[in-house]
């Protein structure tokens, strides 16, 4: 793998070479920049998965060496991209032979971008049929890859998992407490509800029951509750939930563009969406197929706890098409503003990757005008950009007078 990476590499660094000449000529032709910007993506996404893969063999002694060496290698990159990009942004008025595309980079409405498969496409479709919004934010639905009856409801496995986790709270009580009150938060602020008594399957022919193993990943480096994480992943002799449901594209913009922009300007600022996944609603039909099991009281030696079985009402952290669900409501609600608020939407076009916002802006006023915007904007979505940090002092004193 390391020999391989190395080879791309090296047709990487030649490229590299070729644009840091084509950017220092006095009339830079930005079409031949274009196109070999174009190939560099191509080689960094080939780069990141190869890093990815040599990273997890890595042995821990040398892990601080190779990391290093991966950072380094693509600071070049972006450094040289962020160069290049600045001189095509002071030519973007005058140059119109460049094409348009260039500049149009996630503008589309989301339903007419390029699909890489089938399978894309229908979850695009699906989303664009099955999305409303009520009482204050978006409501989707999953995306069937098959039918749905197909799926089993994991409940055993769900119960073994639990099981598991009992023993371990049994010898924590503080993490029962954590636990358990992010589980009580949830219910009370509609998040997730007890799941109703079986039904007649002729009543409710659309719903199937999948119960979702839960643990813990214990986060000391943050101050903030424990982490719980759903396996949607999890299956016993079929097919698993996310066997089950369509991915669909990605729609988030790419990180090292992302990254190129948040470097471009003087005033930088960073901003992320409070519990982003939650805040979307999940269609009636499809809360029981994201079921799962916790405690009646804290777990005691020689007493049996009896199970509660909940549902989510909000989209899962866990479930394949969730970050797609998340990109694709955040696209269809922004595009309402693009008219309005062009500047604002294109900043959340390009820099919002997932729920982090991440930017710049060319002055104060234009940052603080674009921040103010932005963070109206997704409100409106039931969305609160919140924890804004910023290099600039005068910025961050407007953001507290206002």
């Amino acid at each position: 793998m390391k020999s391989k990476r190395q080879t791309i590499r090296s047709s990487t660094t030649k490229l590299l070479t070729r644009i840091d000449e084509e950017v220092s000529k006095e009339q830079p032709e930005c079409e031949k920049l274009h196109e070999m910007l174009s190939v560099l993506s191509t080689k960094e996404e080939q780069l990141v998965d190869l890093n990815k893969g040599i990273e997890d063999e890595t042995l821990t002694d040398e892990l601080e060496a190779e990391v290093a060496s991966m950072l380094d290698y693509q600071d070049h990159i972006i450094t040289l991209k962020t160069r290049t990009k600045r001189l095509i942004e002071r030519s973007r008025e005058t140059v119109s032979a460049w094409p348009h595309a260039f500049w149009e980079v996630e503008s589309l409405d989301i339903v007419n971008e390029p699909a890489e498969s089938p399978e894309e496409a229908e979850a695009l479709q699906n989303f664009e049929q099955t999305t409303t919004f009520k009482d204050g934010c978006y409501q989707v639905a999953l995306p069937w890859r098959w039918d749905r009856s197909a799926l089993l409801d994991n409940f055993r496995v769900a119960k073994k998992q639990l099981e598991s986790l009992k023993r371990k709270l049994k010898t924590d009580a503080a993490l029962y407490t954590r636990y358990n009150d992010v589980i009580k938060d949830y219910i009370e602020q509609g998040m997730c509800e007890d799941a109703p008594n079986d039904v007649p399957a002729a009543e409710h022919p659309e719903t199937v029951k999948y119960h979702m193993p839960h643990h813990a990943v214990l986060r000391e480096d943050k101050v903030t509750t424990k982490l719980r994480v759903f396996d949607a992943s999890s299956h016993e002799g079929c097919p698993s939930l996310n066997d089950s449901l369509l991915t669909g594209p990605n729609l988030n913009p790419n990180l090292l563009d992302v990254l190129i922009q948040f470097r471009l300007h003087p005033i930088a600022f960073t901003a992320d969406i409070t519990k982003a996944f939650l805040q979307i609603a999940l269609a009636e039909k499809d809360k029981d197929a994201v079921r799962f099991l916790w405690l009646h009281g804290p777990p005691t030696k020689g007493c049996e706890n009896e199970l509660h079985i909940l549902r989510m009402n909000r989209v899962v952290f866990g479930v394949s098409p969730s970050p797609f669900l998340l990109a694709a409501t955040i696209r269809k609600h922004i595009k309402m503003y693009e008219i309005e608020q062009p500047k604002t939407v294109q900043a959340l076009r390009e820099s919002l990757y997932v729920d982090d916002f991440i930017s710049s802006s060319a002055n104060v006023n234009e940052a603080f005008s674009v921040t103010t915007t932005a963070k109206e904007i997704m409100s409106h979505a039931g969305l609160d950009l919140c924890k804004w940090v910023t290099n600039s002092p005068e910025l961050r004193a407007k953001w507290i007078e206002n």
